[in-house]
């Protein structure tokens, strides 16, 4: 049954579109069949993530994209020390 949070079949055709990549060319080059990947872009059927990753990779994009997944925040912490302290802190 297909679902209706995640993947969905809209936006790997958008995405397949804007590439101007046929159907047929994006499941031959990702080793799928071409009814199977029809049925994956209607939301017919829902895709595994191997078969996620083989459509991304031959669009030339990446899960994250296919998945319209956010970007992971980089957590960095920045200090400004004065001269002295750091003088202090390498003295330790």
């Amino acid at each position: 049954m297909p679902s209706d949070k995640g993947f969905t079949g809209k936006r790997l055709r958008r995405l397949r579109e804007e590439k101007h990549l046929t159907r047929a060319a994006v499941a031959r080059k990702a080793g799928i069949d071409s009814g199977e990947f029809e049925k994956i872009e209607s939301g017919g059927i829902d895709p595994t993530l191997e078969a996620l990753q083989r459509i991304a990779d031959s669009m030339e994009v990446s899960l994250a994209d296919l998945l319209s997944l956010p970007p992971s925040p980089i957590a960095c912490e920045i200090r400004l020390v004065s001269e002295n302290e750091a003088a202090y802190q390498a003295a330790g």
